[in-house]
């Protein structure tokens, strides 16, 4: 980054970053966009870590080795969970 470019970084204001994590659990992200959410919390930068609320337990019960100051800034936002369709429906 050039001075330039961190000088104007610098003057930005705390609440013009959010950061928005959205694990897909097929591919086993939970844990790691938990911990890379941890570390970016640890900046004090808003992070929003938003998955279905079956998901998002799953990855909250398994944080119990992180720092919990940081889980404590993390804002959870749970997606209902989508009504499973019978294929005899379809």
């Amino acid at each position: 980054m050039t001075q330039v470019e961190n000088h104007e970084f610098s003057k930005l204001k705390q609440d013009e970053v959010a950061i928005v994590m959205v694990p897909f659990p097929s591919q086993g992200h939970l844990n790691q966009l938990l911990q890379l959410s941890c570390l970016s919390s640890s900046y004090h930068l808003p992070v929003y870590y938003v998955g279905l609320a079956t998901h998002s337990h799953q990855a909250r019960i398994r944080a119990n080795a992180l720092n919990p100051s940081n889980i404590a800034k993390i804002h959870f936002h749970d997606l209902p969970n989508p009504e499973l369709i019978a294929s005899s429906n379809l």
